[in-house]
């Protein structure tokens, strides 16, 4: 998702607000490796279906929030 989203977002904002986007994206998604496995975990004691639950749930919220997102059209 991180390579789709960089051309994207490179004719949309400046070039400051998208390093600092981009940085942060990237701490976010390394921190989310480290805790993803515990959490996953966790969604099988809710049964066979807990990791998919788990995802899609995650998913859709993830969605809302790229959507509700305003665009910088500026310049």
């Amino acid at each position: 998702m991180y390579a789709i989203i960089i051309p994207f977002t490179s004719e949309l904002y400046d070039t400051m607000i998208r390093v600092t986007a981009s940085s942060l994206n990237n701490a976010v998604m390394r921190f989310g490796g480290v805790i993803m496995p515990f959490i996953l975990i966790w969604s099988f004691e809710l049964g066979p279906v807990g990791p998919f639950l788990c995802c899609g749930i995650l998913s859709l919220i993830s969605t809302v929030a790229g959507f509700t997102m305003p665009r910088d059209t500026a310049g």
